[in-house]
């Protein structure tokens, strides 16, 4: 399999990578890993299942040219801005492409999924961009393309990764967490 990592030098994605390089049960995923500056990737260049390319999710040929030959998409930036350009751009590359599986990262709390304290603190830091990402989401909905929207939290330096699977209708939404709250 074929898997196109964008933004791929961001924390949750280089997360991926590690797992995807070092264990067995993806021995047989090969990675194109799109990021901005590709020297920042540089170390991973001489694994044979590696590709490093520069990328830019605002340009449309840029991601046209990534998405090409890929069977799945990982999209490791939440797309914030109010155009969804990145969104639509993706969107756009993986039907000319014939590419449908998407994962796409978004904001935590974009469907109030999270309750509590914990919940409200996290609506007050992230409405500044809950327009964008709740719309991002909506795109994606409305694709066609089988979709899973990531939606991330507050990260933090501990090794431990725990996902708590939520729904909404046909979409997923995953929360990385270092407790479940």
């Amino acid at each position: 399999m074929k898997l196109l990592i964008l933004a791929a030098n961001g924390q949750i994605a280089r997360i991926v990578e590690d797992r995807i390089l070092s264990e067995d049960e993806f021995k047989d995923v090969d990675l194109t890993l799109g990021l901005r500056n590709s020297n920042r990737l540089s170390n991973l260049v001489s694994n044979s299942r590696v590709k490093v390319i520069e990328i830019d999710l605002e340009n449309e040929k840029s991601v046209d040219d990534a998405v090409a030959r890929q069977d799945m998409v990982f999209v490791a930036i939440i797309d914030h801005d109010d155009d969804n350009a990145m969104t639509n751009n993706v969107i756009k590359a993986m039907k000319e492409n014939h590419v449908n599986r998407v994962a796409f990262s978004n904001i935590l709390g974009i469907y109030n999924e999270v309750p509590g304290e914990f919940g409200r603190w996290n609506h007050e830091q992230v409405k500044w961009g809950l327009k964008a990402a709740l719309n991002s989401d909506k795109l994606l909905e409305q694709s066609g393309l089988t979709y899973t929207t990531l939606c991330l939290p507050w990260l933090n330096d501990r090794d431990e990764v725990k996902y708590v699977v939520t729904t909404k209708t046909i979409q997923w939404c995953f929360r990385f967490t270092s407790k479940c709250r």
